[in-house]
């Protein structure tokens, strides 16, 4: 065994590590499709614990906040953690947060479930952007970055679909027991096949206030926070969206999904092609194309669904490549920072989902479903602005390593 761990670390070293690089794309499947699952089957989780919808959409912001609360200060103690060690521990409590979910009892328990994946959650996303970059050889880091978080791409168009037909058919704790059995055979892939890497850090702690007042990597940050609470205001709500304010039948709502991911899949492709420069122009540019399409959702009529159908491919091209970008942007740093920028990044990033899911939750409780495509449209507009913002002459050096 301790053979096969040299040559595999040999060979992580020398060159890229395609099979590595895809199982960390697998993984980040099956993460994606934890965290959005619940989008896609808010109805029937209201509907067997008998709550408002907007307070079972609190599972969202649960998971999320818990994200992003955490992500940094857990991954700075696990920071000294090898790295095939670190993968195969957070995958297997991911696994046991999911069996827990499926089985809870309870709306309480579920979140208490949903809360301990979410520490995975956050572990898992905090470090597979420097570790694809570490397994990519002299691949350029946006394109590398690109093959994983393709994942984000991939569990949109077919596993958070597929969980939803499975939740309407079968119900959706069977959809989380499938979660968890995919998380399993993750944890056995890395422990036979994942290359030893040993971590560049030995904690990052002290690193975080020489960051924090890094006047660029904020600008990232607060970007990214509003960017995905504009996101996650409507899209945690799309369901609601498509079946009461245009009409389509739950029956279809699937279909949309597979549409929304399908898209996401072509936005990994162009993020990919813009290497590690335009990336600032890019995202601002993103932004503001996400911003009008979310918006027209609040006008569309009855029966529009060709439109919709288009305006949800727009939508879901779009937030992939503002997700690759805004990571690229992060990477882009000297590569003793990005373990602690990325933790960062993925608190921004996971304050901003939760942020916009219980943001949208309230707008759909007590205002009206239109409500949260007015107001995710808004504060991605917003998000732009910041991003395009003129950059001051004494960091225009700096920002021409991040810009």
């Amino acid at each position: 065994m301790q053979s096969i761990n040299k040559e595999n670390q040999l060979s992580a070293n020398q060159g890229t590590d395609w099979f590595s690089i895809l199982a960390l794309m697998v993984a980040a499947i099956v993460f994606v499709t934890a965290e959005l699952l619940p989008v896609g089957i808010l109805p029937e989780i209201s509907a067997s614990f008998q709550q408002p919808i907007g307070e079972v959409g609190l599972m969202v912001t649960a998971y999320a906040w818990t994200v992003g609360l955490s992500a940094v200060l857990i991954t700075a103690l696990l920071a000294p953690m090898e790295r095939r060690t670190l993968l195969l521990f957070i995958t297997l409590l991911f696994a046991a947060a999911n069996l827990l979910v499926a089985c809870s009892p309870s709306l309480t328990i579920l979140f208490i479930a949903r809360i301990i994946g979410a520490f995975s959650h956050g572990v898992f996303w905090s470090t597979v952007g420097p570790l694809c970059v570490r397994l990519s050889g002299q691949s350029s880091k946006a394109r590398a970055t690109s093959i994983v978080f393709g994942g984000i791409a991939v569990a949109t168009i077919v596993a958070v679909p597929a969980g939803t037909l499975l939740a309407q058919w079968l119900g959706w704790r069977l959809a989380f027991v499938a979660i968890a059995l995919a998380s399993f055979l993750i944890a056995a892939t890395v422990a036979l096949r994942f290359p030893r890497l040993p971590s560049e850090s030995r904690g990052y702690l002290y690193q975080l206030p020489q960051l924090i007042r890094n006047p660029l990597l904020q600008r990232i940050c607060f970007a990214t926070v509003l960017a995905l609470t504009g996101h996650f205001c409507a899209f945690t709500y799309i369901s609601v969206l498509l079946e009461k304010g245009i009409g389509i039948s739950s029956s279809h709502l699937a279909f949309y999904l597979f549409l929304f991911g399908g898209a996401g899949v072509l936005g990994s492709v162009l993020a990919g092609k813009l290497a590690d420069h335009h990336l600032r122009h890019a995202c601002q540019l993103i932004m503001a194309i996400m911003a009008v399409v979310i918006m027209l959702f609040a006008f569309l009529p009855i029966g529009t669904n060709i439109l919709a159908g288009l305006l949800v491919i727009v939508w879901g091209a779009g937030i992939c490549i503002l997700t690759i970008t805004l990571q690229s942007l992060i990477l882009i740093l000297p590569s003793h920072l990005t373990d602690a920028a990325s933790a960062i990044y993925v608190s921004m990033f996971n304050i901003g989902i939760g942020s916009g899911a219980l943001l949208g939750g309230l707008l759909t409780d007590h205002i009206s479903t239109q409500s949260v495509a007015w107001v995710g449209s808004a504060i991605l507009l917003v998000a732009a602005i910041i991003v395009g913002w003129p950059i001051k002459k004494n960091q225009t050096q700096t920002a021409a390593n991040l810009f």
